[in-house]
């Protein structure tokens, strides 16, 4: 469910392998640790396959973000020690981040962010100033997604003009 050495922000914890595959449980005991954030499970499982979706107080004006960056081989093992050791620490100390992790795909690497607020969002970029400089003097930025209410949005369109963003709204 959550990858090794996923950092969820809100909590500050780093999840071993051993942890990789959680049990339900233990996903609904983290959800249940912001009291009103809630989980239901999507009525067709008839293919086997749970999906859940966020409904209630908190699920209202989380923004989420995913940029996607292309290393050039010759700058993979910076780039890495760059997210390890560069934004992983900064994040931990951001109340407001609800999860953050890099996965990869050879010499793509997909971040994985998610917010309350646009006003989070923008915190955890001034917050990683440094080291998201040093990531885009070391990789391409292909795409920048970001999702949410048009409320939270329309906060994040103005200082984020200059990368080329897609934006979806939330229904």
């Amino acid at each position: 469910m959550f990858a090794p050495g996923s950092v969820i922000c809100k909590h500050a914890l780093r999840l071993s392998s051993v942890q990789a595959n959680l049990s339900s449980s233990f996903v609904k005991t983290i959800f249940e640790s912001k009291p009103a954030f809630k989980t239901r499970p999507a009525l067709d499982t008839s293919r086997g396959v749970r999906c859940y979706a966020s409904v209630g107080k908190g699920a209202d004006n989380i923004v989420h973000i995913s940029p996607v960056f292309k290393v050039p081989e010759e700058n993979l093992e910076e780039f890495k020690n760059n997210i390890i050791n560069g934004l992983y620490p900064l994040v931990l100390n951001e109340p407001d981040c609800i999860y953050y992790n890099f996965v990869r795909n050879g010499n793509e690497f997909h971040c994985r962010e998610a917010y309350y607020g646009a006003k989070a969002a923008l915190h955890h970029l001034d917050n990683v100033g440094v080291p998201l400089g040093k990531a885009l003097e070391l990789a391409e930025l292909t795409k920048l997604d970001i999702y949410g209410p048009s409320e939270e949005l329309e906060q994040l369109k103005e200082p984020l003009k200059d990368l080329n963003a897609r934006y979806f709204e939330q229904l």
